[in-house]
């Protein structure tokens, strides 16, 4: 029965309420240490794994998920030292994007060296220890073969023409094709284009070409081209290309202005022909699982900045350019450069070498196959 005041009788009809409670205070307090350990312990281990998951290793990008935001650490390898443009604009890159990001997405930057380490990262790359990286067209042929059709001499009629293909629609070609491959090409920079330089006379016309015996490294696309355009290629390795110059072993070569002047060829090779036949590109390239870990909205973040730095840095390459002309040329350097009408010869020369090429639609677009 229940009494008015709302206390309990038991069987007996004595009141043991208060017994009860004077009973169950330590068994409550037991219980309430259990459950709170309990509780604690759960949060701990719920922290934990969150930290183990975004220290984890790997090559993937560590996410620590929250109600708010998701926290994104990113591994970019990228070759050079410090004094070099490609780190510089690195650096400059993963500061952008942690600022634009408020500080959620970091860009840890993996530089080795040595240049001969890029297969090295190449492998790091493919091999999914590395969330970001950038490489020499060569090396990403290896992911892509399309790349290949970049290789092929006189693609492009000037520089602007060449960054509104890669850039645009056009170029889309590729992006495509690492796109299937659960990666993004995020941009595109250039080192500087290919050229020919010779010793005792200049390259004016296609038709100079006749009988020049240029230095080659290897068997390239320029050496299919120089036997259209009936001169001959002699293969000879960088570090013996300067004797082979000044003994006449060949008549001269090809590379980029920077190459030219760092390696001295101009102690014999005063003529230069500026008819940028071949660029030398690197590619940014973004890993899948990092891909997939990230937002539209993040990816097109991380777009934009290195869209912005490739920019500064084309910039830059131009200046440097025209400053390194301006000393050769009082070294006594002499610069030439084909007109349209021979630029127009040209196409016609090579159309055999781009009938070749894996992608005749590409090659439809930029004009240079019917």
């Amino acid at each position: 029965m229940e009494k008015k005041d709302g206390s309990c009788f038991f069987g007996n009809g004595i009141d043991k309420s208060k017994d009860i409670q004077r009973n169950n205070g330590g068994e409550g307090k037991k219980r309430f240490s259990f459950i709170f350990r309990r509780r604690f312990f759960a949060i701990l281990l719920a922290f934990t794994t969150l930290f183990l998951t975004a220290c984890s290793g790997g090559g993937h990008p560590a996410i620590v998920k929250s109600s708010k935001s998701n926290k994104i650490l990113l591994q970019y390898g990228v070759l050079g030292d410090k004094d070099e443009q490609s780190l510089q604009m690195a650096k400059r890159f993963a500061k952008e994007v942690k600022e634009k990001s408020h500080g959620r997405i970091e860009i840890k930057i993996l530089s080795p060296k040595d240049k001969g380490n890029e297969l090295a990262l190449f492998e790091q790359f493919r091999g999914g220890n590395l969330d970001m990286v950038r490489l020499s067209l060569g090396s990403a042929q290896k992911i892509s073969p399309k790349l290949s059709l970049l290789e092929l001499p006189y693609l492009f009629n000037s520089e602007e023409e060449m960054w509104n293909v890669l850039d645009g629609e056009k170029g889309a070609i590729f992006q495509e094709d690492f796109r299937s491959k659960g990666m993004e090409l995020l941009v595109w920079n250039c080192l500087g284009f290919r050229d020919f330089y010779t010793v005792e006379r200049p390259i004016l016309s296609v038709e100079d070409f006749e009988g020049l015996i240029l230095g080659v490294e290897d068997d390239s696309r320029v050496g299919e081209a120089l036997q259209l355009l009936s001169g001959k290629t002699q293969e000879v390795s960088q570090n013996k290309l300067y004797k082979a110059l000044q003994s006449g072993v060949v008549d001269g070569s090809e590379n980029t202005l920077e190459e030219f002047a760092d390696q001295e060829h101009s102690s014999s090779a005063k003529y230069f022909l500026e008819d940028e036949h071949s660029p030398v590109l690197d590619l940014q390239l973004l890993s899948p699982k990092a891909k997939e870990n990230m937002s539209e909205e993040d990816l097109e973040l991380v777009k934009e900045v290195a869209f912005s730095m490739a920019l500064q840095e084309r910039a830059m390459g131009k200046k440097a350019k025209v400053e390194l002309r301006s000393r050769l040329i009082k070294r006594g350097v002499m610069f030439a450069h084909f007109s349209q009408e021979e630029k127009q010869k040209l196409a016609e020369l090579l159309a055999p070498l781009y009938l070749e090429a894996m992608d005749e639609e590409f090659m439809r677009k930029l004009g240079k196959i019917a």
